[in-house]
């Protein structure tokens, strides 16, 4: 199968998909939130184990 010019599609052809359904804006937001949570509190885990010396904490 061929692909021609015409039927190419980049990832900026996905901007206006999210843009024109708010649900899929209201999903990355809510995806978005405990991910950074969780990040931050493993690096504050991180962060503690180094103070602490011990890396008995991490795992």
């Amino acid at each position: 199968m061929t692909v021609t010019e015409n039927q190419k599609q980049g990832f900026k052809d996905v901007f206006p998909v999210i843009l024109k359904l708010p649900i899929v804006m209201m999903t990355l937001v809510l995806t978005l939130v405990p991910l950074l949570f969780l990040g931050g509190f493993n690096l504050v885990i991180i962060n503690i184990s180094e103070l602490q010396e011990s890396s008995a904490i991490k795992g």
